[in-house]
């Protein structure tokens, strides 16, 4: 039955006597306000104490990933061969190959003008390293390597320099010796990457596929996804759509492609029932991508295994491990004295392994050539761009190489990624033995993508910026001035058409992304191109108007990316400045320290009716109280008074451009959101909008809440009754609130 207004109005007086009666008695009694530092709120310790024990026990970044693997301590039984002689005389071997070549006065004029060169210059003196001889010298490495292996007793030099099956120029024998040769014996090396590529790689589908444990991270098959079988389609179920090139210039392409894949014995190509007769057992499509969008001069060939079933019929156990944005932003830390770079990428990098024979005919693909019939498929013998277990195949190889070459050059700060290798080097000589040891591995390199700079620099397609003096030391990446035009010139016309297809939706997602991931304070804008996304998938829809909030996003991206993004980098193992917040439906409030000095905030409805009035109408729907559904709102509000509050006293201190802030929240949702900078939730939106010019500095983690009782404390106490340790100091946060709040006001009206 529901209450009359004068009921209700009764039971909140009694409840106001009630509270003010039991305040009075503890004040009579000499006992503790509402909220002094009492032990109780901090699990009985003193308030000091436990938040700083809170801010030492945040979790730790998460180790470097440069891509070669986690490489961890045996658990018994020395299972690699250690020798410091060996591995120093190894090293010997490298540099000895390099300092011959660079003895010669040709290469010394082209290395005197290579390294004085800008990217693009560098590039167009590509073709000088093949015609030096350097493939020559790489083929002399690879055997005097098999000879010092001889003599150490690790096999034959004919066998140590025996290549994987034809047409793969791969030395697996000579690499498998070098990493035994050269592991500490306290760790662990992933040996069977390196076997499985020996006679053919096995793709895990008739074939497992030789894993390592210890060296990399357990798989997890992904959810189906829209329009993906449950199993193989077999050669009777399988379909056979024609690959629809977008234009005759990537027709002309893709023709061109297949043509010197078949001529360099990669693919065989033969009719339909050759091909069954081979024992075929599925046909997957076989189409062309831009590879260099929108310049739109390479295509890449990718195969579809995934509609075909293929690639549900691949199992793994282990998957790859690569770097991240926050490992590249330590790469950029710790190297900013600056110095010498070597980027490298290898070149056609899957295609330079051999499938195993049994596991060829699941690759069967269509032919896509102009020319071909419906009736004309290739034969697969190579590793294909497309299929699940591809990358994991050609990672654990060229990983192996990188893990050796850092016992080689120990002193580099280095990264992989796949097939992209970034190097800070001591020297030229350095670099090229770099080079060398990848070439005498057989992989082929993409001489238009070797540099060797000091400025310039790029890791994973983000340049690193300037940290010279005159810009304070200041670490920073940033999105190179004709990836961002690029980006723009896409934006520009998708918003002059009004329309966008599904595959350029797609496109552009993955491109705003990208740029997101170092723009983090604008992934927010994201979140109307996702649903949009979502939509179409569910609807079918082929194109979709641009209008609303995935129009307004367009712009704002449009503003975005018209000028330099760069962004300062910061080091993320230096945490100096810890925030613990808490929001109720009563009010906020917080602790911020640096570790020797407290502050602390809070504000309520109460004693605070304006700001409560301005924020609970801030937040979109609903009445003038908040209910328990506004509890992540407020939380998301309380966390960022603990960030304002944090870097105003680092601004006073000039020490704003030291380390980042841990931001602990006992709300799930908020922490998430804080971390990835894009929340679903409308209400959300706005907050995380005020801390996105925060993002590059914040890393937030969820705090249980019977740990968060002190700021739980003073999230429910009238402001007038809190009582902290005497040495805290309290910030205002209502002023900043408020001209933050009018100021979107203003906004929106505009």
């Amino acid at each position: 039955m529901a209450r009359s207004a004068s009921g209700r109005k009764r039971q909140q007086e009694r409840r106001r006597a009630y509270r003010e009666g039991k305040r009075t008695r503890r004040e009579e009694e000499g006992g503790p306000g509402a909220c002094e530092p009492s032990r109780e709120a901090a699990g009985g310790e003193s308030w000091e104490e436990n938040i700083r024990r809170l801010a030492a026990e945040f979790p730790k970044p998460a180790p470097f990933v440069d891509g070669g693997g986690m490489r961890q301590p045996t658990a018994g039984g020395e299972t690699s061969r250690e020798s410091d002689r060996l591995t120093e005389r190894v090293r010997e071997c490298v540099l000895g190959c390099a300092d011959q070549w660079l003895s010669r006065l040709d290469v010394e004029s082209f290395m005197d003008t290579f390294v004085t060169s800008s990217r693009r210059e560098q590039e167009a003196l590509s073709g000088e390293w093949e015609r030096l001889g350097i493939l020559g010298v790489a083929r002399d490495l690879a055997f005097q390597l098999a000879a010092l292996l001889r003599v150490e007793g690790f096999g034959e030099i004919h066998t140590l320099l025996e290549k994987s099956p034809s047409p793969s120029k791969l030395l697996p024998r000579l690499l498998e010796a070098l990493l035994r040769a050269t592991t500490p014996p306290e760790v662990e090396e992933d040996l069977p990457g390196v076997f499985n590529i020996a006679t053919g790689a096995a793709i895990g589908i008739t074939c497992p596929m030789m894993e390592d444990s210890s060296i990399w991270p357990e798989y997890q098959e992904r959810p189906r996804k829209r329009g993906e079988p449950e199993a193989l389609l077999t050669w009777e179920q399988s379909e056979w759509p024609a690959f629809e090139p977008e234009s005759q210039l990537m027709a002309s392409l893709v023709d061109q492609k297949v043509d010197e894949e078949v001529k360099a014995g990669r693919m065989i190509p033969m009719k339909r029932e050759e091909a069954r007769k081979r024992g075929a057992k599925a046909v997957t499509r076989l189409s062309g991508i831009w590879k260099d969008s929108p310049v739109c001069s390479k295509v890449r060939l990718i195969s579809n295994f995934r509609t075909s079933g293929v690639n549900r019929s691949v199992k793994m156990e282990r998957t790859v491990l690569l770097p991240g944005l926050k490992d590249i932003e330590h790469l950029v830390t710790s190297t900013r004295e600056g110095g010498w770079f070597l980027e490298w990428d290898a070149r056609a990098a899957y295609r330079s392994i051999y499938v195993r024979k049994e596991e060829q005919p699941f690759l069967v693909v269509s032919d896509p050539r102009s020319n071909a019939s419906q009736d004309d498929v290739l034969w697969e013998k190579m590793v294909p761009f497309g299929l699940s277990s591809s990358a994991s195949i050609f990672v654990r190889w060229n990983s192996a190489i990188f893990r050796l070459a850092k016992r080689l050059f120990p002193n580099g700060c280095s990264l992989v990624y796949i097939d992209d290798v970034t190097w800070r080097i001591a020297s030229e000589r350095e670099a090229v033995s770099l080079l060398l040891l990848s070439l005498c591995m057989g992989l082929d390199l993409e001489w238009s993508k070797v540099h060797i700079l000091r400025e310039g620099v790029r890791v994973l397609g983000y340049e690193i910026g300037s940290q010279t003096d005159a810009d304070g030391g200041q670490a920073s990446l940033a999105i190179p001035a004709e990836k961002r035009e690029a980006v723009w010139g896409r934006l520009k016309e998708a918003e002059k058409r009004g329309r966008l297809e599904k595959k350029q939706l797609d496109s552009m997602i993955g491109k705003l992304g990208w740029c997101c991931q170092l723009l983090r304070q604008h992934k927010r804008l994201l979140t109307p191109w996702y649903a949009l996304q979502s939509t179409m998938e569910k609807k079918a829809l082929r194109s979709v108007a641009l209008g609303g909030k995935v129009a307004e996003s367009l712009r704002q991206f449009l503003a975005i990316l018209s000028k330099p993004c760069v962004v300062p980098v910061f080091d993320f193992s230096e945490r100096s400045w810890t925030s613990i917040t808490d929001g109720s439906l009563y009010g906020i409030g917080g602790v911020i320290t640096d570790g020797r000095s407290f502050y602390y905030c809070a504000a309520n409805k109460e004693q605070d009716e304006e700001l409560w009035a301005k924020l609970m109408a801030l937040r979109g729907d609903g009445g003038s109280d908040p209910t328990s559904g506004d509890i992540s709102y407020i939380e998301m509000v309380a966390a960022f008074c603990g960030v304002m509050v944090a870097f105003e006293r680092m601004e006073e201190r000039d020490v704003v451009h030291v380390g980042v802030l841990q931001l602990y929240t006992d709300n799930s949702p908020v922490a998430s959101a804080v971390t990835r900078m894009r929340s679903s939730s409308s209400s959300m939106q706005r907050p995380l909008k005020w801390l996105a010019p925060y993002a590059g500095r914040l890393v937030a983690a969820h705090l249980p809440g019977k740990e968060n009782g002190i700021a739980d404390q003073l999230s429910r106490a009238a402001v007038s009754d809190i009582k902290v340790p005497e040495t805290w100091v309290r910030c205002d946060i209502v002023k900043g609130l408020c001209s933050i709040i009018d100021a979107e006001v203003r906004e929106g009206c505009e």
